[in-house]
Order: structure tokens, then C-alpha cells, then sequence
């Protein structure tokens, strides 16, 4: 609008400005505007934004459920990808001090643009730790290598403020990565806690700490069920919904920023019009993900599914209800999962789906279904993942449709993508 002093400052290179003018010109179309004006209409409609207000306070008396539904969210999201030596749950100790430091202890870790919300009730990483550590734990902002290294334990926090239409490095800033690297050197028990929407290069002081915890943007009030995962007071039970690289290298998206560009963070460039349009390829076709890497063999730093937890499980039993599957049928997987060790946790049992003679280029494994299942020390659950046609298909371009193709396929269940504890096989016929 022309009262917006933030559009004014801009300038004229801005698409916003220049609409009726590309219009007139021909580089877009009436058509081109109404796609997205449409897409943004459907979005309004199906959210009732026409019906009510879109700040709307009657749900605010809904909000102490909100919050129990957003604390349960984090305590279950949080995925431990590293305990040595059971550090953690990190027990209080009367003779030492467990040091707290980094990023986001005072301030809540949380994305950019609109992922970027105030919330309510604020959460910090500080008041979660002292509620539940109180005097055994200090806060210290710069602490000396002295600190470190009488501390009892470190708390070290790091993490990535990340944004729509960011482009973030893989790579954390070298100052941050000695920090980490030299606190290792001096102190074996330094638990690092990542805050993070998305994968980080790790592989300089994987090995070097103690723990990692990858805690994302956990909310307004993660930090607490983080304190809790930390304290032992819950078990963690989350699993790595993205693969973690050792290198960027690794990516598929390696290759696609242009030699002459580099990575772009920021608003003030988001529609400039000066700004080359690179046409990038996307090559890795059917293989995105964690069907990248399996498929290529390429190990990663950590596999997509996987997560620590302070129990352990078993699986077992795994049957299939029919060993031939024709088209248009159900197969039935039932396996058991047991609790084996000897407090209560979750597991997530995952199944994925193997093309023994793929004739077309497919994913080495596929996900199929997976189930979370919270159980007592001890007790066991049978659980039933139901497959069809579909799951075992593929999109086929010269018919323009889902395709299953007979032949073989390895039924395989785990706790991880490369964590594989059953397997069966079927055959498809038609």
C-alpha cells in the first residue's frame, strides 16, 4: 500500500510495484495472477477466515489445553541422537556444578517470517533447568575453561535461526565449532542441545561429546518437557524425520546453487527483479530424502527414523497374513514389539517395503507405515500395520497411473531406517 513506509523504502525493482507493467508487457499473465490469488483464497476459505475474524480471542479459553497438547508434542519430538556412557539423565551432584551456557538459554529458540511467533507463557531453557536442577546448576554466560572443566557436567547450547527463503549453510560458523570442539577437549560430559529446523554438520564433534540432543523449535513451553527428557523424568522417544549428512557433499542439493551465486539469508532481496533467474534442475528424481542416501549408499551421520531412548526394545514375531498378494488385495503385518529394558519408553516401530527386481529405478527402501507404541518395562504390544496395492506401486509415466508390479518385495520393520530387526517377503501377483 502507499502508506507502507516499508514498501516505499524498497524502491521500484520490487515485482509488487512492477505488476501492471510485466502485465502490459506480457511477462505474466492475468492467468499467472489468478492461479496464486486463487490459492490464497482456497486457503482463506478452508481455514473459515471468512466466517470469523482472524484474530479470533474465544480460543484463547481453550489455551490451558492448547498448552498440554504442545508440551506432550515436545516431549515426544525431542529425538537424543547420542548418550556415552548413559550420561544422560544427568543427575545432581552435591560435590559439583552442572555449568549452563550458549545460544538460546535465555531466549527462545524459534524460526523466522512466519515461524516466527511471539507465543504465550514463554518457556526458557534457563527457568526449565533451574525449576528442575535448582542450585545444582549455573548459568553462565561466557564461562572460563576453568568453569568448564570442574563442572560436574555442560549444558551447551547451539542452534540456527532459520527462515523461509533462507538459504542456511550446512555448516555452523567456525567460532561456534571450535567453542564446542575445545569444551570437549576439557571436559568429557558436555551435552550439546540443538535447536534447529533442520540438519547441521555435526561430524568435527560428534564423536568428541558426550550427548546431542536435538531438541527444533521445541514452542513456548518445549523447554520444560527438555528439562524433563534431560532429568530422566521422561524417557525420549522422538526419531529424526530428516537424514543428518556427514558432509554437504552427501546432499543432493550440492550441485544446484550456481558457481556465480552464493547463499542468500535476508528479506531485502526476496523479489528484486535485477537479480538473475537461474533455471535449477532438480535431478534426484524418485530419490528424495532418506531414499537419497539409502539408495546411493551413502552413510550418513545419522539415519532417518533414528533416536535414542533410555530403554530398549525388541521385535519379534513378525507374520505376514498371506505370503501371495494379488492386486486389488490387503495384507495384514503383525509383529510384536517389547519393552526390554527396564523403565517405561516409546518406540516407533517403522515399516518399509523393499522391490526385490525393481524394473524401474526405485528407493532401496520405502516407508509404509509406522506406529508409536508406549509401553511398561517388561510388557510387549503385537502390532498391525495394514498394506495394499498402493504401497507396494509406483507412479508408471506411460500410463499415467499407480502401477504394481508382480514379483517380490521384502516386508521389513525396525527402529530405524538402518535398523532393520525383521524381514519377510511376499510375492505380488495379478
Amino acid at each position: 500500500t502507499d502508506d507502507n513506509a516499508a514498501l516505499k523504502e524498497i524502491g521500484d525493482v520490487y515485482i509488487r510495484s512492477n505488476a501492471l507493467r510485466l502485465l502490459n508487457e506480457g511477462k505474466i499473465s492475468g492467468s499467472d495472477i489468478n492461479r496464486m490469488a486463487k490459492s490464497i483464497l482456497k486457503t482463506s476459505i478452508a481455514m473459515g477466515l471468512q466466517e470469523r475474524p482472524v484474530r479470533d480471542e474465544t480460543y484463547l479459553k481453550n489455551f490451558p489445553q492448547h498448552e498440554k497438547v504442545a508440551l506432550q508434542t515436545a516431549r515426544e519430538g525431542i529425538v537424543l541422537l547420542r548418550n556415552e556412557n548413559n550420561i544422560l539423565p544427568l543427575k545432581k551432584d552435591v560435590t559439583k556444578k552442572i555449568i549452563l551456557t550458549g545460544n538460546y538459554v535465555t531466549k527462545l529458540a524459534r524460526g523466522g517470517g512466519s515461524a516466527d511467533v511471539d507465543g504465550y507463557n514463554i518457556v526458557t531453557m534457563l527457568n526449565a533447568l533451574k525449576y528442575e536442577y535448582k542450585n545444582y546448576l549455573d548459568y553462565v554466560e561466557t564461562p572460563t575453561d576453568e568453569q568448564i572443566k570442574n563442572a560436574n557436567a555442560v549444558l551447551l547450547s547451539i542452534g540456527t535461526d532459520d527462515s523461509e527463503g533462507w538459504d542456511m549453510p550446512f555448516d555452523l560458523p567456525e567460532q561456534l565449532e571450535e567453542k564446542i570442539i575445545h569444551y570437549s577437549e576439557i571436559n568429557p560430559n558436555i551435552v550439546v542441545v540443538v535447536n534447529s529446523g533442520r540438519g547441521i554438520n555435526m561430524t568435527g564433534w560428534n564423536q568428541k561429546v558426550a550427548a546431542i540432543i536435538y531438541a527444533w523449535y521445541p514452542g513456548q513451553n518445549g523447554n520444560t518437557a527438555l528439562s524433563e527428557i534431560i532429568a530422566g523424568k521422561v524417557t525420549p522417544s522422538g526419531k529424526l524425520p530428516i537424514t543428518i549428512e556427514k558432509r554437504f557433499e552427501d546432499s543432493p542439493g550440492h550441485s544446484y546453487i550456481p558457481a556465480e551465486e552464493k547463499l542468500y539469508t535476508g528479506w531485502n532481496e526476496d523479489m528484486d527483479m535485477k537479480i538473475p533467474v537461474n533455471n535449477i534442475e532438480y535431478k534426484e528424481g524418485v530419490f528424495v530424502g532418506y531414499r537419497w542416501y539409502d539408495s546411493k549408499k551413502i552413510e550418513p551421520l545419522y539415519y532417518f527414523g533414528y533416536g535414542l531412548s533410555y530403554t530398549t526394545f525388541k521385535f519379534y514375531g513378525l507374520k505376514l497374513s498371506d505370503k501371495i498378494l494379488k492386486k486389488g488385495g490387503k495384507l495384514t503385518v503383525e509383529f510384536t514389539v517389547q519393552n526390554s529394558g527396564k523403565i517405561a519408553g516409546a518406540e516407533v516401530a517403522q515399516l518399509y517395503v523393499h522391490d526385490v527386481n525393481a524394473r524401474v529405478p526405485r528407493p532401496e527402501k520405502e516407508l509404509k507405515g509406522f506406529v508409536k507404541v508406549f509401553l511398561k518395562s517388561g510388557e510387549s504390544k503385537v502390532i498391525k500395520i495394514n498394506l495394499n496395492e498402493k504401497d507396494f506401486s509406483y507412479w508408471n509415466t506411460n500410463i499415467h497411473n499407480w502401477y504394481a508390479e508382480p514379483g517380490d518385495f521384502d516386508i521389513l520393520v525396525g527402529a530405524s531406517l538402518n535398523d532393520i530387526r525383521q524381514s519377510a517377503r511376499i510375492t505380488l501377483t495379478d
